[in-house]
């Protein structure tokens, strides 16, 4: 089952995560629009695969940033980084490719206070967690994510040449 879709900025491309999967594939649209012919490729992301139990992964959220140059994917599930963001730089060319730059953990998504760190997961995991880029920002993106109806946090990533 489809549990989060997010359009590459320039509409070339859909990252799709499914649910019991530790693999993000991408929707490439092979032909110029209005035609849909796509082909569907996994986009290899080892990161995602980084626990014992590759089916206990879960994405919760995904956001291309407006010049489609970072991918931000938010993790749950038995991943060691539930809880936390996953940042790709991604590369498009004739198909997307993705190098892992860092995890992230906003404020909002931080442990609340008196709780451990499988507390804390666990509790994110009821939430809603959103995410979303904003461009103008002139050395990067601001990532804005949010916490169920009440909670956001806003990340200022600074993007260099070679991240």
């Amino acid at each position: 089952m489809l549990v989060e879709a997010a359009w590459q900025p320039d509409g070339r491309a859909v990252a799709l995560a499914f649910e019991r999967s530790s693999q993000v594939m991408m929707l490439h649209l092979t032909s110029p629009q209005p035609s849909l012919s796509a082909q569907i490729l996994p986009v290899d992301l080892p990161e995602l695969r980084a626990c014992s139990d590759p089916e206990g992964v879960r994405v919760r959220c995904m956001a291309w940033d407006p010049k489609g140059g970072r991918l931000a994917v938010g993790l749950a599930g038995s991943h060691p980084a539930a809880g936390q963001i996953a940042l790709f730089a991604t590369a498009s060319r004739s198909i997307v490719s993705a190098r892992f730059i860092g995890y992230a953990r906003p404020r909002c998504l931080e442990p609340r206070p008196g709780a451990n760190s499988s507390d804390a997961a666990a509790a994110a995991e009821g939430d809603g967690v959103g995410l979303a880029f904003k461009d103008g920002f002139k050395s990067g993106s601001l990532l804005a994510v949010r916490r169920g109806k009440a909670q956001i946090s806003i990340l200022p990533m600074y993007f260099t040449a070679a991240a």
